[in-house]
């Protein structure tokens, strides 16, 4: 796990393997705002299995402007199979991803 930090932001990343030998990496970027909230600015969580082949991934890189809820979005097996999703937090994929262990 790596992180780097100032007073206003901070970037995390993480390599997690599970018990299913699949693994999640997420890195998220945040932001302190002005009111003293936390913000998650970017993020990505990719979930693969032992032999490194995608099952999903939730980001919100901006390069799919003509999905719904533009940047959110999910790549669903397959890097080129992308679908419109929703802001979500790492709490929401770790969720979903023990639903399916």
């Amino acid at each position: 796990m790596r992180a780097r930090t100032t007073l206003m932001d901070g970037y995390l990343r993480a390599r997690v393997q599970l018990i299913n030998q699949s693994r999640l990496e997420f890195s998220e970027y945040i932001q302190l705002s002005s009111t003293g909230q936390i913000q998650v600015v970017t993020y990505s969580y990719h979930w693969a299995n032992e032999r490194n082949q995608l099952i999903r991934r939730w980001d919100n890189t901006p390069h799919f402007p003509e999905l719904p809820n533009f940047p959110h979005h999910i790549h669903d097996c397959d890097e080129h199979v992308v679908i419109a999703g929703e802001a979500v937090s790492i709490f929401v994929v770790l969720d979903e991803v023990g639903r399916h262990l």
